[in-house]
């Protein structure tokens, strides 16, 4: 929930703020146009009837740049190709409704073929726009560090003083992504900080401006045990990590895909992928659905109408379909983690249906945390 990723469909969410499938990006102006021109709003529409969307949003952000490319060539062949039947000179990159004037031989050839080539322009702009803000904000907000940092701290491997480094004012980033990289640090250091390393990074957080109540309230929680750092598990979603392996810089992935305007934007931006971590829900419902014990479910009660009252249950065999609820805020990368851990389990896919009262961006929850604090008087 606070830990930044890096699939395309959480970016979406956390980056972007992704709700109800629809995501608004800033439209840049005319050249000589200012004012309001630069500060309009375009809107896309992202869900089950945008083939991009369904076929790319559990990849990585380097896989999904590289993919863009792949249906530019796909449309360009496509349209190299109507031109060769139509006896027409267009250029691939034009608006396929140009195509209409440009010759009347096979002319219902043409027209057959213009509604699936404009749909598929559609597409194809509407996600290299979206390529192109998520990657604005990477660079802006320093994005690349911030994971780098907090998959260190998941896996045990940093500490305080790699936490205070970067909060310092002078480091990159939004104090929000600094705020977030702390709650990381608080929630997953083993054994639990001291009370001397929490009083350090609250004040380090405070000399930035940042509304420190949301650590506060996470400082008291993982002092009465309440929260922490769950047991970690091997991935098993293998769809959310390996998708872009040993893929290039995401310079040299963006470059091509986008064109002179882009790749100037992507130096220095890492080609990362998504971590091997499976979403703690994942590993939970996992274990729950193939009937084996493992300390994420010790507390879990099992109720089978069919069991005798009074007798201990147990289900042979395991489960094959499940919903899943989370009272609170759920987000993306715990669906999207779910759905592709069902699709490749063994020996038989599973069915899992995933919901929440709210899908929340790491912001949002942090927003929460903080109403959490005032609530019950922390900070």
């Amino acid at each position: 929930m606070l830990q930044h990723v890096w699939t395309y469909k959480p970016l979406l969410q956390d980056v972007l703020g992704l709700k109800r499938n629809r995501v608004s990006v800033a439209a840049e102006g005319e050249p000589g146009q200012g004012g309001a021109a630069a500060s309009q709003q375009k809107h896309y529409q992202v869900d089950e009837g945008d083939f991009f969307w369904q076929g790319n949003g559990l990849k990585p952000f380097p896989a999904v740049a590289e993919q863009v490319e792949v249906e530019l060539a796909r449309y360009r062949a496509s349209v190299e190709e109507l031109n060769r039947q139509t006896g027409a000179d267009v250029d691939p990159l034009a608006d396929p409704s140009e195509l209409m004037g440009s010759s009347t031989k096979n002319l219902m050839s043409a027209i057959s073929s213009l509604p699936q080539l404009t749909e598929q322009k559609r597409v194809i702009d509407k996600h290299t726009n979206l390529a192109t803000a998520l990657l604005g904000a990477i660079k802006t907000r320093a994005l690349d560090r911030f994971y780098e940092l907090a998959e260190e701290l998941v896996g045990g491997k940093g500490g305080v003083d790699a936490v205070l480094k970067a909060l310092q004012p002078a480091a990159p980033g939004l104090p929000g992504d600094k705020l977030r990289l702390a709650l990381v640090w608080l929630l997953t250091a083993q054994p639990a900080p001291q009370e001397a390393e929490a009083g350090r990074v609250e004040e380090a957080l405070r000399s930035l401006g940042v509304d420190a109540r949301a650590f506060a309230y996470a400082w008291r929680m993982r002092r009465l045990n309440l929260t922490g750092k769950a047991h970690a598990a091997p991935s098993v979603a293998e769809g959310l990590v390996s998708l872009g392996a040993g893929s290039a810089q995401l310079g040299n992935l963006l470059g091509s895909t986008f064109g002179q305007g882009l790749s100037s934007l992507t130096k220095g931006v890492k080609s990362l992928l998504a971590g091997e971590q499976q979403a703690a829900v994942t590993v939970a419902l996992e274990a729950l659905m193939d009937s084996r014990p493992r300390p994420e479910t010790e507390s879990f009660l099992l109720l089978d109408p069919r069991g005798q009252p009074g007798q201990p249950t147990h289900v042979s065999g395991g489960f094959r379909e499940a919903i899943v609820f989370m009272l609170g805020g759920g987000n993306y990368l715990e669906a999207e983690s779910l759905a592709c851990w069902a699709s490749r389990a063994q020996p038989a896919p599973k069915h899992v249906v995933y919901g929440a009262t709210d899908l929340l961006s790491g912001d949002e929850f942090v927003q929460q945390l903080a109403q959490l604090a005032a609530m019950s008087g922390t900070g």
